[in-house]
């Protein structure tokens, strides 16, 4: 049903479990994208769940991979980096010297998620609005060829002038033309997001008052027709990794 839906859309809109808490293949790496969402409709008391699932990606981290971070607010799309950093992974048969260097790159890389995720969680979101949309704009294709996540920790509801789901019930034959009219107004392609993976942390059910008129079945509905859409693929959309 949702493969039908999409191929109506006019503009084309045509593993990260391994990834976010398991094993890499070794002969890979990846590039997270961590979009932490600083609106106001997040509970402070949500920090520690999202500091958990960060430490979890942190884990992760290998040496070769790479991160950025950016915050969700009112226009994401021009929102600043908090954090970038990437790392080389030394060859098998590498010296001492140039192995230490990676090891070294890695630990530095690991520590300014921790501390920038623990700055950024710190205080509660103040930002009126939630632009959800704006971080298909931040995403780009890893340079280095990099398999990309994209994990957004956000109750993933749109909240801007062009779509307040937190007063729109979104239906399935409203979706469709809702992801068509932001791709018409952002100029996308449906490749922005090509081959990526997607990672959706929601607040605990108990953390966050719901003020949606969206159920988190729906959202992840809406969210799996946008990023298909673009290319992506969204692989988790839960509470926790």
């Amino acid at each position: 049903m949702q493969r039908r839906t999409l191929s109506s859309i006019v503009i084309c809109l045509g593993s990260l479990a391994a990834a976010a808490c398991g094993r890499k293949p070794v002969d890979h790496h990846t590039h997270y994208y961590i979009f932490p969402d600083r609106s106001g409709s997040i509970a402070a008391a949500q920090a520690a769940q999202w500091l958990e699932a960060a430490a979890k990606f942190d884990a992760n981290l290998r040496a070769g991979d790479a991160v950025t971070i950016i915050p969700i607010h009112a226009n994401t799309a021009s929102a600043p980096v908090l954090f970038e950093r990437e790392t080389d992974a030394a060859d098998e048969d590498a010296g001492f010297d140039e192995s230490q260097t990676s090891v070294a790159a890695l630990t530095d890389m690991k520590t300014g998620l921790k501390q920038t995720m623990e700055a950024v969680l710190a205080s509660q979101g103040t930002s009126p609005q939630t632009d959800i949309f704006g971080l298909v704009d931040r995403v780009r294709p890893d340079p280095a060829g990099r398999a990309v996540v994209i994990a957004i920790l956000s109750d993933m509801e749109q909240s801007t002038p062009e779509l307040d789901m937190g007063s729109v019930r979104l239906l399935d034959q409203n979706i469709p033309r809702f992801i068509e009219t932001a791709a018409r107004r952002r100029n996308w392609t449906g490749h922005e997001l090509a081959g990526d993976s997607v990672v959706c942390i929601l607040p605990s059910r108990d953390g966050t008052p719901r003020r949606a008129s969206n159920e988190p079945q729906t959202l992840k509905r809406f969210w799996a027709i946008f990023f298909e859409a673009l290319g992506a693929k969204l692989t988790l959309f839960d509470t926790h990794i």
